[in-house]
C-alpha cells in the first residue's frame, strides 16, 4: 500500500497560469476546498490528468453578468424563464422602499419581484441582483436565471434540476458537500470512452487512518443507463490495484459493479475508508451513463457503532435485532406488520436482513451464482458463489429453519483434502432421502471445472466422484428427478461449447450415464432454471441464454422434458402470453405452479417479478396484474440468486444487482395461482382464471364446482347463485368465464395460433397418450399449424406441394440445429457455414462470399448453389476462440461456436494493449467473431462471454471493422507505464555511447572504438537512477 500511494502522490501535480507544465513532480500541498462565506464551498479545486500525470483545476463560481450589462442580459432572457409580476410584499424599510434579498424591482410604490434563479441564486449574494435581477449563480450553474450548466457539467438546472459534472479522463475531487456525477453518451458531445474518479473527504489521496469524526463515511447513490453490453461503472472503498495495472475480481476494495438500467431504485452503497473510486468504461457503441451522488456523511463525535435494527419499525411485528428484519404474527404481513394476510397473497418475509453494516449476519454471506438445496432436520446448506471483493468462494454454510440462523460449517476431505475449488456458476442438488449433495462443474480462478463431488451432510465429508463423460459446464442446472435419477441439462464451456446431452446421475451406483433425447431438446442453453413436477413426472426448463436457429439470445421458452420417454416439447401457452425472456434468474414447482423469480430480461437488468404458470393449464399468470397481491418487503432486483424449497416455502438467497446481496428472504405463494388476480379485468387478462363467487378461481375450480361445461368450452359465468350462460349472465351483470383449461390444444382454431412446427407439435406432459391434435404444413416459404384433421392445400394454400408433419423430430429447426462445428460435421448430411442465411422456414439466401453468421445447414443445400460453398465439411473446422492465444490471431479468427458475425476485444481493466483492434470476422456458429480480454489474457467466444463477463470483469468490449493490432501502449491509471528512455530520446547519452535501458532507468556504454575519456565518465557516472 505505501509504494501504491507514493506512485499516486508522485502522479499528481499543479500547474499555474504563468508556468508552463514541464516534468510531473511530488505534491506536498494539501489541497482543501476554497470556502465562501458562510461555509458554503465557492470554489473546488480538483486534479484532472494531462498525458500520464495529473493537473489541479478549479472549480470556481460561474460567473454572473455585472450590473453595467444587465439591462442587456436581462433582455436576453428566455421567454420560458419569465420573471413574475412585482408585488410590495417583497418589499423592506420603514417606507418598503427596499426590495427584500431574493428579490429585484425599483421598490417603494413600484414593487419587487421575486429572483427567478431555479433554486440556484447565491443567498450569501442576495439571489439576484436588486436592480436588474440578474442571478447570481450557485455552482457549477450560470446564466441570467442559472438555468444553462457550467462548461464540464451536463444537465438540466431549471425548475430545481441538477447539473453533472461530466467525464474529463482522471479527477481527484476534495469531498465536502454533495456532489453529483456521471457519463452521458449521445448528447452530441463526444465523450471519453473511461472515466476514474478518486473522491476523498480529506482532500489527499489516502485512507482515513482510523474511523472517527474526522473521517465521515461516503455515501454513493448510483444509477446506470443502457444496457450491460460491456459498459460497467464500478466503486472502491479505498485504493483499488487497477490504480496501479490490478485487475477488479477479488480486489477487497471492491464495494459494487454496475450496468444496464430499468431499475426502479438506485444502488445505494457506502465507503467507509474516506476514499471512494469510482471508475467506469463504456463500449462506446450505443447511449447510455450512469448518474451517481456522493455525499460525506459525518456523525457526531465518538461515532456509535452501528447496529442492527429494523429502522422502518415494525408495527404489530417484533423487531429481531439479530437478523435486522421484522417478523410479523400470524395471518398479517407488509413492511409494518398490519395487513392482512389473504388466501390470494403473493407474501415476501425477510428472514435475513441484508445491511452493510460491519456486524450484519450476512457480511460473510454476500455471494451471487452459489447453490442452495434442501437438508435433514428442517437445514438448507449454501455452497460457493462469487464474492466481489474475494472471488470465487468454496465455503460451506447451513441455515436452520428452526432457529433461522445461519452456521458456518468445516467441510473437508476424508484425506485431509480441501475439497471442491472455490466456484460460482456451478449447480447442485440434494440426493434421496437428503442426506447429501451432489455438486457439478462450475467457474474457477483457472476457468471451467470440470470435476464431480459429493458431500455427506452428516459427517461433512466431500469425496470426488470421477465422471470422465461430463464435459466441462458452467451455468447448467443440475435437478432431482424422483426415483429415475439427478440430469443435468446445459451449460457451457470454451473448449466445449454449449453442452447438448443430457447426463443422468444414479445415486445407487454412483454412475453418470447419458440419455437418449427425444423431440426437440434445446440445441444450447444456460443460465436457464430446471425444476421437476412429480405428478407428470417431467422437467419444465425454462428461459436461459440460447442458441437456436443460427442465434444465440436470451429466451422466453419453455421446455418439458417428459422423464419416462426422455421427451422434450417446446411448449407454447394455450391461452394469454409469454412472459418476457430471463435468463440467470431461480425457479421451482409449488404444488402445479411454477415460480419465477427475478433475473435479467430485455427490460430490466435486475429483476425481482414473480412469474406462475399454470402446468395443468399451461398458461401464465404475469405481473403488473399479480402486483396487487404481493405483500411484504420484496428482495431487491437481481440476477444469479440461489433459491430452495421447504416445507412449502420459497428461500431465496443472495444475488447480485451491482453490489453483492447477502439477506435471506422467504416467499409464499397461494395453492391456485388465479387467486393472485384480485379483480375481474386482471382475472381475465391471462392464464386459465374466471371470476366466480366474487373471486378470481382456476377454472378446473370452475369446471368441477359448476359442471355443465362437458366438453363444449362454453363460457359461463356464476351468478345468482347458480352458473348461467353468458348472454343471460351478461344481462345480469355477471362477468364471464373462459373455456376451462386444457393443456393441449382441443380444437383446430387453437392449433393456428401455434407458430412454430416444434411448438404445434409439442406433447404437454400431461396431454395424455391421445394422438396430436395438430399437424405442421410445410414447404411453403412459411408454414403453418393445423387441426389434424384439416388439409395444408385448403389451408395453407402457396401453390407448391406441401408436406404434413406429424412428429416434432421431423421439424426442420431440428435438421441441422448443432451450435458449433465439430458437432454439425458429425450429425451427418450436415456442413458449417458462413454463405447461407434463413429467411423463412424453407427459403435460403446464398452470399457470393462468407458474410453471415456461423450455422449448420442441409448439405443438400450444395446441390442447388450456383457458386463454390466454403464448408465444413470438406474444410477442417475452424479453431476455436479459446485456441486463439494473440490478439492478433484472435481478432483474425472466425471462432468456433455459433451466433455472431463481428470480433469483439476486450479490454480488460488491468491494461489495454491495442488501440486500433475493433474487429474482424469470425467462425463459430451462430457468430462469426471472438473476443480477446486482455485483463483475463485470454480469447473469448462471444456466446461465452454473458456468462464470463456478468460482473465486469472482462472489461469494455468493442467491436468494429477488421484491423491489425499495433504495438500498443498501457493504461496506468495514477503509476507511471514502463519508460524506454533510450527509444523516446530521455537520455542523456553522447554521440559516442550507446544507451542502454534499464528496468529503473537507463545506461550509457561504449561505443566499439571508444573508451572512457580522462574525465572518467563511466557506464555508471553516465547513467540515470531515479534515485540519484
Amino acid at each position: 500500500m505505501a509504494t501504491k500511494l507514493t506512485k499516486l502522490t508522485t502522479m499528481m501535480m499543479m500547474t499555474t497560469m504563468a508556468t508552463r507544465l514541464t516534468k510531473v513532480t511530488p505534491m506536498t500541498t494539501k489541497v482543501t476546498p476554497v470556502v465562501a462565506r458562510g461555509g458554503r464551498t465557492a470554489a473546488v479545486r480538483t486534479w484532472t490528468s494531462v498525458g500520464w500525470g495529473w493537473r489541479v483545476v478549479t472549480r470556481a463560481p460561474a460567473v454572473t453578468t455585472p450590473p453595467a450589462a444587465s439591462s442587456a442580459a436581462a433582455s436576453a432572457a428566455t421567454a420560458e424563464t419569465a420573471w413574475p409580476p412585482a408585488s410590495p410584499h417583497w418589499t423592506e424599510g420603514p417606507q418598503c422602499q427596499r426590495c427584500r434579498p431574493g428579490s429585484f424591482g425599483p421598490g417603494g410604490a413600484g414593487g419587487c419581484r421575486p429572483c427567478a434563479c431555479h433554486g440556484h441564486g447565491d443567498p450569501e449574494r442576495g439571489f439576484c441582483h436588486r436592480g436588474s435581477g440578474v442571478c447570481h449563480c450557485l455552482p457549477p450553474t450560470t446564466g441570467v436565471h442559472c438555468d444553462r450548466c457550467a462548461p464540464g457539467y451536463y444537465g438540466d438546472p431549471r425548475h430545481g434540476g441538477v447539473c453533472v459534472l461530466r467525464c474529463r479522463g482522471r479527477q481527484l475531487l476534495p469531498l465536502t458537500e454533495p456532489l453529483e456525477l456521471g457519463w452521458r453518451g449521445g448528447d452530441g458531445q463526444e465523450p471519453l470512452p473511461h472515466c476514474l474518479w478518486l473522491l476523498s473527504v480529506s482532500g489527499g489521496p489516502r485512507p482515513c487512518p482510523r474511523p472517527g469524526p474526522e473521517c465521515p463515511r461516503i455515501g454513493l447513490s448510483l444509477r446506470a443507463e443502457g444496457s450491460c453490453q460491456g459498459s460497467f461503472v464500478y466503486a472502491f472503498d479505498g485504493i483499488p490495484a487497477l490504480l496501479d495495472g490490478g485487475g477488479v475480481q477479488g480486489d477487497p476494495t471492491l464495494i459494487g459493479a454496475l450496468c444496464g438500467g430499468g431499475a426502479p431504485h438506485s444502488l445505494e452503497l457506502e465507503a467507509k475508508s474516506g476514499i471512494l473510486v469510482l471508475y467506469y468504461e463504456s463500449n462506446g457503441t450505443e447511449p447510455g451513463g450512469f448518474r451517481a451522488r456522493v455525499e460525506p456523511r459525518p456523525c457526531p463525535p465518538h461515532c456509535p457503532s452501528p447496529t442492527l435494527g429494523c429502522p422502518g419499525g415494525c408495527g404489530g411485528g417484533e423487531c429481531r435485532k439479530d437478523r435486522g428484519v421484522c417478523e410479523c404474527p400470524e395471518g398479517f404481513g407488509g413492511p409494518n406488520c398490519s395487513t392482512p394476510i389473504g388466501p390470494g397473497s403473493i407474501v415476501w418475509e425477510p428472514l435475513v436482513g441484508d445491511t452493510p453494516e460491519e456486524d450484519s449476519p450476512s457480511r460473510f454471506l454476500r455471494r451471487l451464482g452459489h447453490s442452495l438445496v434442501p437438508g435433514p432436520n428442517e437445514t438448507l446448506w449454501l455452497f460457493g458463489g462469487l464474492s466481489l471483493a474475494h472471488g470465487p468462494l468454496a465455503s460451506v454454510y447451513r441455515f436452520s429453519l428452526r432457529d433461522r440462523r445461519w452456521t458456518q460449517v468445516l467441510a473437508g476431505e476424508g484425506e485431509g483434502g480441501p475439497g471442491p475449488s472455490p466456484r460460482y456458476l456451478h449447480a447442485a442438488a440434494a440426493l434421496p432421502g437428503g442426506g447429501a449433495l451432489l455438486l457439478v462443474g462450475g467457474l474457477t480462478w483457472t476457468g471451467v471445472s470440470q470435476d464431480t463431488w459429493m458431500l455427506n451432510l452428516s459427517s461433512l465429508q466431500w469425496r470426488r466422484i470421477q465422471a470422465p463423460q461430463v464435459p466441462a459446464v458452467a451455468g447448467h442446472s443440475l435437478t432431482a428427478g424422483g426415483s429415475r435419477g439427478i440430469f443435468l441439462v446445459g451449460g457451457f464451456s470454451p473448449q466445449n461449447g454449449f453442452n447438448t446431452e443430457l447426463f443422468i446421475f444414479d445415486p445407487r451406483s454412483e454412475n453418470w450415464g447419458v440419455g437418449v433425447q427425444a423431440g426437440t431438446p434445446p440445441t444450447g442453453i444456460y443460465g436457464h432454471s430446471a425444476s421437476f413436477h412429480e405428478p407428470s413426472e417431467s422437467l419444465f426448463v425454462f428461459g436461459g441464454q440460447r442458441f437456436h436457429v443460427e442465434r444465440v439470445a436470451p429466451s422466453a421458452e419453455l421446455y418439458s422434458l417428459h422423464l419416462p420417454r426422455l421427451t422434450w416439447s417446446l411448449l407454447a401457452p394455450a391461452r394469454g402470453e409469454k412472459p418476457r425472456p430471463h435468463f440467470f434468474h431461480a425457479a421451482a414447482i409449488l404444488g402445479d405452479t411454477l415460480v419465477v423469480l427475478g433475473g435479467r430480461s430485455d427490460r430490466r437488468d435486475f429483476g425481482n417479478e414473480v412469474l406462475l404458470y399454470q402446468i395443468r393449464c399451461n398458461s401464465w399468470i404475469l405481473p403488473p396484474h399479480t402486483d396487487p397481491s404481493l405483500l411484504g418487503p420484496p428482495m431487491p432486483g437481481s440476477v444469479s440468486h440461489a433459491l430452495a424449497q421447504l416445507g412449502g416455502l420459497l428461500f431465496i438467497s443472495g444475488g447480485f444487482n451491482g453490489g453483492v446481496l447477502g439477506g435471506l428472504w422467504g416467499l409464499r405463494v397461494p395453492p391456485e395461482p388465479c387467486g393472485t388476480l384480485p379483480d375481474p379485468p386482471r382475472c381475465h387478462s391471462g392464464g386459465s382464471c374466471a371470476w366466480c363467487g366474487g373471486r378470481c378461481r382456476g377454472a378446473l375450480e370452475a369446471e368441477r364446482d359448476f359442471g355443465g361445461f362437458g366438453g363444449s368450452g362454453g363460457s359461463c359465468a356464476w351468478c345468482g347463485g347458480r352458473c348461467r350462460g353468458a348472454l343471460e349472465a351478461e344481462r345480469l351483470g355477471c362477468s364471464p368465464i373462459p373455456s376451462p383449461c386444457a393443456p393441449s390444444p382441443r380444437d383446430p382454431l387453437e392449433c393456428r395460433r401455434l407458430r412454430s412446427c416444434s411448438e404445434c407439435l409439442a406433447q404437454h406432459p400431461l396431454g395424455g397418450s391421445a394422438p396430436p391434435s395438430c399437424k405442421w404444413c410445410t414447404n411453403c416459404p412459411e408454414g403453418a399449424c393445423i387441426g389434424a384433421g384439416g388439409s395444408c392445400r385448403r389451408e395453407n394454400d402457396c401453390r407448391i406441394n406441401q408436406r404434413e408433419i406429424f412428429a416434432p423430430q421431423n421439424c426442420s429447426e431440428a435438421a441441422c440445429g448443432a451450435p458449433d462445428c465439430p458437432r454439425c460435421a458429425a450429425a451427418g448430411r450436415c456442413m458449417w457455414t458462413r454463405q447461407f442465411k434463413r429467411t423463412g422456414e424453407t427459403r435460403r439466401i446464398l452470399s457470393v462470399q462468407p458474410s453471415y453468421d456461423w450455422t449448420c445447414f442441409s448439405h443438400s443445400l450444395l446441390n442447388v448453389s450456383p457458386m463454390p460453398v466454403e464448408s465444413a465439411p470438406p474444410l477442417p473446422c475452424p479453431r476455436p476462440c479459446h485456441l486463439q492465444l494473440t490478439c492478433h490471431t484472435c481478432l483474425g479468427s472466425a471462432g468456433a461456436d455459433g451466433g455472431w458475425q463481428h470480433c469483439l476485444w476486450s479490454v480488460g481493466l488491468k491494461q489495454l494493449t491495442c488501440h486500433t483492434c475493433l474487429g474482424s470476422a469470425g467462425a463459430d456458429g451462430g457468430w462469426q467473431h471472438c473476443l480477446w480480454s486482455v485483463g483475463l489474457k485470454q480469447c473469448l467466444s462471444p456466446s461465452f462471454a454473458p456468462l464470463l463477463c456478468l460482473t465486469g470483469g472482462c472489461g469494455l468490449l468493442l467491436r468494429g471493422e477488421p484491423h491489425t493490432c499495433g504495438p500498443g501502449g498501457v493504461w496506468a491509471f495514477l503509476s507511471c507505464p514502463p519508460e524506454d528512455e533510450c527509444q523516446n530520446g530521455h537520455h542523456t547519452c553522447g554521440a559516442s555511447q550507446v544507451c542502454r535501458d534499464l528496468p529503473d532507468g537507463y545506461t550509457c556504454t561504449c561505443r566499439a572504438g571508444y573508451s572512457p575519456d580522462r574525465a572518467g565518465y563511466s557506464p555508471d557516472r553516465a547513467g540515470y537512477s531515479p534515485d540519484r
